[in-house]
């Protein structure tokens, strides 16, 4: 049995179960925190704004600071918390993710969501950056202008919640294989909606890293047969999602 076989069968027999995001995780509205409060040492805090433009999907390190005064008056994120903004001017980047990872809690404010969970925080942040995601945010997005999501309505969300472990899984194949991360996730989705791993199509390409040009003649379709073999493995015990 492969290692995907043994988690699924030891913790998840009867397929992935699917969650409001309010019954896994508590949700927490940040107020204040302006630009023009950034200090060059402090207490570290992430602005809504940043995580349009400097953040990607998690991160460790802050890249700016507030005095601890008005630190004590945000709102305080936890290591392993998501960050998720509020509001923005377009459909795409509300509800846009990033997990903090480091070893002490920071500050966010304004405009922005705390998810505060026991999942991997990884796995749970690549699952905002998927078509699916995006396709049960629109119901609960309002505005025309400024588009905004309450936190109650974010709460009301689907996610799927495989096991740790099974997260855990699925994170050491996009690191190891560095898959560009929200596309993996949705191609696992959509064969779990399709009921089988597509291999023809522009998928599978898309989520793949650039192969060196010194590499040999064939790396790539080696690279590729590898995670398509290492996805069907995952999908072959997750056909119940």
């Amino acid at each position: 049995m492969s290692r995907i076989d043994d988690l699924i069968a030891e913790y998840c027999p009867n397929g992935v179960e699917r969650k409001p995001l309010g019954a896994i995780a508590k949700l927490y509205r940040g107020n204040g925190l302006q630009k023009k409060d950034f200090t060059d040492k402090g207490i570290g805090c992430i602005h809504y704004g940043q995580i349009y433009t400097r953040y990607d999907t998690f991160t460790s390190q802050t890249i700016s600071f507030v005095d601890k005064k008005l630190a004590d008056k945000l709102l305080k994120v936890h290591p392993n918390d998501l960050i998720v903004t509020a509001t923005s001017e377009n459909l795409e980047d509300v509800c846009k993710a990033v997990a903090w990872l480091g070893g002490s809690d920071i500050v966010t404010g304004g405009h922005s969501i705390v998810v505060r969970h026991h999942q991997n925080a990884k796995y749970l942040s690549y699952y905002f950056q998927t078509l699916d995601f995006f396709q049960r945010k629109r119901a609960y997005v309002h505005g025309t202008k400024v588009m905004e999501i309450k936190k109650d309505d974010l709460a009301k969300i689907v996610v799927p919640v495989p096991p740790l472990p099974v997260q855990e899984e699925f994170n050491r194949i996009v690191s190891e294989e560095h898959l560009k991360t929200g596309i993996a996730e949705q191609f696992i989705i959509d064969c779990f909606k399709e009921g089988y791993v597509d291999t023809d199509g522009t998928r599978i390409v898309s989520m793949l890293p650039p192969v060196s040009r010194f590499a040999p003649s064939n790396a790539y379709e080696l690279m590729k047969s590898r995670v398509v073999e290492r996805f069907r493995q995952y999908f072959d015990r997750f056909v119940g999602m």
